[in-house]
C-alpha cells in the first residue's frame, strides 16, 4: 500500500469516526427524526440511500487535487447531508399561497453541524478547510445539502513527496 493510499484511508477513518460518535449531531438528529443517523462511505453505484437510512451523511472518496496555499499536498473529499421530511407549513392568504418546507431549513442545520464537527478534528495532521459552497438539492421529501471538505497534508505526514 502506498503512503498517499495510507493517508487518505487514516484521514476517511478518522472522519468517519467524529461523525458517526458526534454528540451534537446525535442530539440533533433524535430530537428532529427520532432516529439515528447514517454514515456512509461511498455510494453503492451511485444509488441513492434507501429512505428508512436517513438521516444520511454520505461521504465522498477522497481525492487528491493537488497543492494547498502552503504548496502542501492537498485532497479533498464531498460531503453530503440528506433528511426526508413531509411537515411544511402553508400561508393560504387571500390573494397569494405560500407553502414552506421545513426540510430546506433542517437540512442546512445539520449541514452545519457536520462542517462544524469536521473543522473539529483533531490530530488528523492536516489543515481542515471548506470550499465555503454548499449545494442545496430538495427532491420533496427528500433534502439534501453538501459541502466540498480539503486536508491540506504537511510533506512529512503525506509521505515525503513534494
Amino acid at each position: 500500500m502506498s503512503a498517499e493510499d495510507a493517508l487518505t484511508i487514516r484521514l476517511c477513518q478518522i472522519t468517519i469516526g467524529k461523525l458517526k460518535a458526534s454528540a451534537p449531531i446525535k442530539a440533533f438528529v433524535l430530537a428532529k427524526f427520532a432516529k439515528k443517523h447514517t454514515v456512509i462511505l461511498g455510494s453503492e453505484g451511485g444509488a441513492e440511500p434507501a429512505q428508512e437510512d436517513y438521516p444520511v451523511i454520505e461521504i465522498g472518496e477522497i481525492e487528491g487535487v493537488g497543492k494547498g496555499e502552503s504548496g502542501n499536498p492537498t485532497y479533498s473529499c464531498a460531503v453530503t447531508m440528506g433528511i426526508v421530511s413531509t411537515t411544511k407549513t402553508v400561508d393560504d392568504a387571500v390573494d397569494y399561497k405560500t407553502i414552506e418546507y421545513d426540510g430546506l431549513k433542517l437540512v442546512e442545520k445539520f449541514r452545519e453541524l457536520v462542517e462544524s464537527e469536521i473543522l473539529d478534528i483533531k490530530g488528523i495532521g492536516a489543515k481542515i478547510f471548506l470550499s465555503g459552497k454548499t449545494l442545496l438539492e430538495n427532491y420533496h421529501p427528500i433534502f439534501k445539502s453538501s459541502t466540498e471538505v480539503f486536508f491540506e497534508v504537511p510533506r512529512s505526514t503525506a509521505g515525503g513527496r513534494s
